[in-house]
């Protein structure tokens, strides 16, 4: 999860807040991110940076290490020629 806070999230009782609700977010198992806006608007090559490195790698959608891609419909039941 990306969050980007305004200035009003510098505010203790705010800060506990998010804290908390961070904690409960990251104890589900989701990473959590958060970047001011400041940060973004200033900073953005490194606020994208933290992204790309917290995401790590892409991922082929639909494959699986070591699946097997299994013949079309089409090649189903065809006996190969010898």
């Amino acid at each position: 999860m990306i969050e980007v806070d305004g200035g009003y999230h510098l505010a203790p009782a705010q800060q506990q807040k998010d804290a908390a609700r961070e904690a409960f977010i990251s104890a589900s198992g989701i990473r959590f991110l958060r970047f001011s806006n400041q940060q973004v608007l200033e900073e953005l090559p490194a606020v994208l940076d933290a992204i790309a490195r917290t995401l790590g790698p892409p991922r082929v959608a639909g494959r699986c290490e070591g699946a097997a891609i299994s013949p079309s419909s089409d090649e189903e039941g065809r006996s190969t020629p010898s």
